[in-house]
């Protein structure tokens, strides 16, 4: 396969993948109806991820180009991976993005996207229906986005009146224009440096610069919660003080990358977007109450104190009783 052959750069990040890797992998292999490559990093995995990806470098040598990190990229958050390892790689005309453990379930996926943008060439982004499973690969009874959206055409200035009833439209379904993705990396606008993902702030930037195409089938499956994964620290169950600082830098950089696509766009869909301010600020509620709830079951009153004034553990106590009790131990250490 030569460069001027290929229409398709499939991009997959992967990392600790060892269990779903093959079937993120074997779901890339299986494309028909287009000419395509798999660049696919990974980012020093300690399992055995790289070892497949070197399995499947072997056999099919004319689709992979893998790229193979020593160090993971999260010691290094100044370095732009995407920018510095996949960007130079990409040599189709348009890219497809897949991670690790998720996995297409179309093998005319790409096929589709592909047509979809050649009829649309107004169109910048083409996404599509994404079913979400459990670790084993289960249905959870949940689509992204969460409301129905017909096939067609999605008007840039109309966009954003379906955004806050689609909620989400996942990575999985996400192909677009290379020549606006390189663009997009190359000169990135500052709302895309201000987030922690990579998902929603290119959402965005896409169906603000362009038209998106949506296809109304599901073509994808988003593997949510799986042991390990950026959603199972967010939503999980799990309670300790790492994960407590990393939800709480997720939330306050992502309303600063709100913050800031507001001002990229001149303020154009404040009112539109506020449904992301209101939920980011349940979540703040959420992780203050597990908090709270766990310097009480650990008695790690130092961290309560670092983390609450007493006017916040006064609003809070109605949760605790116990709260009532330490705040009188705090302010009148002389009687307890």
């Amino acid at each position: 396969m030569t460069n001027n052959q290929v229409q398709v750069s499939v991009f997959c990040l992967a990392f600790n993948h060892e269990k779903y890797i093959r079937q993120c992998l074997d779901s890339f292999v299986m494309q028909k109806g287009v000419t395509f490559e798999i660049i696919i990093h990974d980012d020093a995995s300690t399992d055995k991820t790289a070892d497949i990806i070197r399995e499947y470098t072997k056999k099919y040598p004319n689709l992979f180009k893998p790229v193979y990190q020593t160090t993971n990229h999260r010691y290094f958050p100044h370095i732009d991976y995407g920018k510095e390892y996949i960007v130079p790689l990409i040599s189709g005309k348009y890219v497809a993005m897949c991670e690790g453990d998720d996995y297409w379930t179309d093998p005319y996926k790409l096929k589709k996207q592909c047509e979809a943008l050649e009829k649309n060439p107004d169109c910048y982004l083409c996404l599509h229906d994404v079913e979400v499973v459990d670790e084993k690969g289960l249905p959870i009874g949940k689509h992204y986005p969460l409301c129905t959206v017909p096939t067609g055409k999605l008007l840039s200035e109309n966009f954003f009146d379906i955004y806050e009833k689609a909620r989400y439209y996942h990575l999985s379904s996400c192909f677009c224009l290379a020549e606006k993705y390189i663009e997009y990396k190359y000169n990135p606008p500052e709302f895309r440096l201000a987030a922690l993902s990579w998902d929603r702030p290119l959402l965005l930037y896409f169906s603000y610069i362009g038209n998106v195409y949506y296809i109304n089938e599901t073509m994808s499956n988003y593997r949510f919660q799986r042991q390990g994964s950026w959603s199972s620290s967010i939503y999980g169950k799990e309670q300790n003080i790492d994960l407590f600082t990393m939800r709480k830098k997720h939330i306050t950089q992502k309303k600063k990358m709100l913050r800031s696509f507001s001002a990229f766009s001149n303020r154009k869909y404040d009112s539109k977007m506020m449904f992301e301010y209101d939920e980011l600020d349940r979540m703040e509620l959420t992780l203050k109450k597990d908090i709270l709830k766990y310097c009480i079951q650990k008695k790690d009153y130092k961290l309560l104190f670092r983390e609450f004034s007493v006017k916040e553990l006064f609003r809070l106590c109605f949760l605790y009783k116990a709260v009532i009790q330490i705040i009188k131990m705090k302010l009148f250490p002389g009687r307890y």
